[in-house]
């Protein structure tokens, strides 16, 4: 009876694993997918936003600003769309080990600014 307890205890094991195995694959999947969306989408707002500042009379200095931050997130799109979600989370656990209190210190930040946008009171 102990034999076919822990036959059936790795039974339930080994399709946990798989289960979770195929919700990773799905996940990737889908944040890959989204990764690509949103590298399309920033170099669309790019593009837009130095389009429309082209259009406008702005000043040297603005329109230069503007330039910048236009190559600056396209730099961003660069390394996204080169950078699998794998690797990132790979960077980013890397990261984490390396300088913890910056980590927990950053995941604070959020959650104090998440807190704050959801429960500000008017």
């Amino acid at each position: 009876m102990t034999t076919t307890n822990g036959k059936h205890a790795q039974d339930v094991l080994n399709e946990a694993q798989e289960r979770l195995n195929d919700l990773g694959q799905e996940f990737n999947k889908n944040a890959n997918q989204a990764r690509i969306k949103l590298v399309e989408q920033l170099r669309d707002i790019t593009q837009r936003i130095q389009g429309e500042a082209k259009k406008a009379d702005l000043d040297e200095s603005l329109q230069e600003q503007i330039a910048s931050l236009g190559s600056q997130v396209n730099t961003l799109a660069d390394v996204l769309e080169k950078t699998s979600v794998e690797e990132m989370g790979e960077k980013a656990t890397e990261t984490v080990r390396r300088n913890p209190w910056i980590a927990i210190a950053a995941a604070f930040i959020v959650g104090l600014v998440v807190a704050l946008i959801f429960f500000r009171r008017d």
